[in-house]
């Protein structure tokens, strides 16, 4: 972690030479000694003072023969012009740079106060300089960047003018598209949640939209408070390849060329990041996506698997007031990291089988409704499932209520599914008509139906 807070400590200096204004905005570069090491400090303090007096390349120059003159061996300035920082990820460098002074500061009044040989006087004025510090630390991870109104006007003309020439403008399609057709697809600074009953496929639809967006080239992280990182890849290659996990008891050796195929995609894709806990807390969460972002920071969409797992901070037993704040913390980490967020969430009873599927359903899920800029639950028939599964076909359709669905013949691998948008701040909510392959846990587009329209 030193490693990597030195090294956007030097690409954040790179991005500023060609961009001053930065010193302006930049969170970490107003702080006195804002980097790991003392010559870094330096030369910023000697720049710092030359960019008062001149302009450009100008103050670089003198910046740098004034600290070579303190530090002739030092090689901070080759450094700098080695590493090659990028402008578009400025704000991820000054993140860094101030979460490894913030955490270096307290870890040095924390061994003061308990190595030290301190008077009352004085472990009194370290609580206070350790306050200030927790002060610095919230104001600067709970500073608002406010839009102006013409920057926020000339956004929705350009989604407009984009999605009148047949582009997707903000949206990121989700691959499916009878899903694609009705909500056009996620937007990021958003939450979107899936909703399902357990063993109806709420993981499995978003491993689907994740392998869809990633093969479109879209970056998206994973983070799984439920499955291995073992066990989220072992799925994503069944998805990839639309495999049969059984192929070891039917077809050995075709099954396994394939599947090593599917795991040859995924690992020369750069666009997954995938990481998994087993601790549950919210905090560690949003670390986690946090972690995603200083690992990839052209990632759109962070999935969630899953939001009823999730525990509080302050260890909570009221499920509302849980879900209240992991509901608030994601939506807020999405907008404040431009990404877009997906929980996966867990429906009530009321959402079993051939019971139509609404908000109500969401376990807890009156925070979930507010928060949620999309909501999307799964309705499928698990009786057609497990016919298929016993008799290789079925004729049970996906509805309670005759005539509403044709119950044409299916197979396991392609069962009538759809996807309720119940939620859509963007647009129009409805059905989504899709199928699913249960042996390889994916959905997608059918594309029998896809002449019909998207939605009844």
């Amino acid at each position: 972690m030193i490693n990597e807070q030195i090294k956007a400590g030097y690409k954040l200096l790179s991005v500023l030479k060609g961009n001053p204004e930065i010193l302006e905005e930049s969170k970490a570069l107003s702080i006195e000694n804002p980097f790991f090491n003392e010559e870094t400090n330096t030369f910023f303090r000697i720049w710092k003072e030359e960019m008062k007096v001149k302009k450009g390349a100008l103050s670089l120059i003198s910046a740098s023969k004034k600290f070579k003159e303190i530090y002739p061996q030092a090689t901070t300035i080759q450094e700098i012009r080695a590493c090659g920082g990028e402008f578009h990820n400025w704000k991820t460098y000054d993140h860094l740079i101030f979460e490894g002074w913030a955490k270096g500061k307290l870890s040095r009044l924390g061994a003061h106060l308990i190595q030290g040989q301190t008077t009352a006087e004085d472990t009194e004025n370290l609580l206070l300089t350790a306050n200030e510090t927790i002060t610095a630390i919230d104001a600067f991870s709970n500073t608002d960047e406010e839009q102006t109104k013409d920057e926020a006007l000339n956004e929705v003309v350009k989604d407009w003018v984009d999605r009148c020439n047949g582009e997707q403008g903000a949206f990121i399609p989700t691959g499916i598209d009878g899903l694609d057709k009705l909500i056009k697809g996620f937007k990021k600074g958003t939450m979107v949640v899936l909703g399902a009953r357990p063993r109806v496929g709420k993981t499995a639809l978003g491993l689907s939209i994740m392998n869809n967006m990633v093969n479109d080239g879209v970056f998206c992280g994973f983070v799984s408070v439920e499955m291995t990182k073992k066990e989220c890849f072992e799925r994503l290659a069944y998805i990839e390849g639309e495999i049969n996990p059984d192929f070891a008891e039917t077809n050995c050796a075709q099954g396994l060329q394939e599947a090593t195929k599917a795991i040859g995609e995924l690992r020369s894709n750069p666009r997954y990041e995938i990481m998994d806990t087993t601790r549950r807390q919210v905090s560690n969460v949003r670390r986690m996506i946090r972690e995603i972002m200083r690992r990839q920071p052209k990632t759109e969409v962070v999935f969630v698997d899953y939001l009823q797992k999730i525990m509080s901070d302050d260890g909570s037993k009221d499920p509302r007031n849980r879900v209240m704040e992991i509901s608030g913390v994601l939506t807020d980490i999405a907008k404040e990291l431009d990404i877009c967020i997906v929980p996966m969430a867990q429906l009530n009873r009321g959402a079993d089988e051939n019971n139509f599927p609404n908000l109500s359903n969401l376990q807890e899920s009156s925070a979930i409704e507010q928060d949620a800029h999309l909501v999307i639950a799964i309705h499928r028939s698990m009786v057609a499932q497990m016919e298929a599964s016993t008799y290789g076909k079925t004729n049970t359709g996906t509805w309670k209520e005759s005539g509403k669905v044709s119950c044409e013949e299916q197979e396991l691998n392609a069962l009538q599914s759809y996807l309720i948008v119940l939620k859509n701040r963007s647009g129009r909510d409805g059905f989504a008509k899709c199928i699913y392959n249960a042996p390889s846990t994916k959905f997608k587009s059918d594309e029998s139906w896809k002449d019909e329209g998207s939605y009844m």
